[in-house]
């Protein structure tokens, strides 16, 4: 039997969250600019390596599949 989901960012509430974060993203780079500038090489590998981890996963289904 299949269901017909949708995903959350296909939802009313999933359209406000993203336009919530496009709006608190452009807010701290207009008020923190030189902070974040300063910052982000600090948080660049951290971000890179779970960008990593999470689009690595994609193609064989997670963690613990026993494959």
């Amino acid at each position: 039997m299949k269901t017909n989901q949708t995903g959350f960012l296909n939802t009313p509430a999933g359209y406000a969250v993203c336009l919530m974060l496009a709006a608190l993203a452009i807010f701290l780079w207009a008020e923190y600019r030189l902070q974040v500038a300063e910052a982000l090489p600090l948080f660049l590998p951290l971000l890179i390596c779970i960008g990593l981890h999470v689009f690595m996963h994609r193609g064989h289904g997670g963690h613990g599949n026993g494959k």
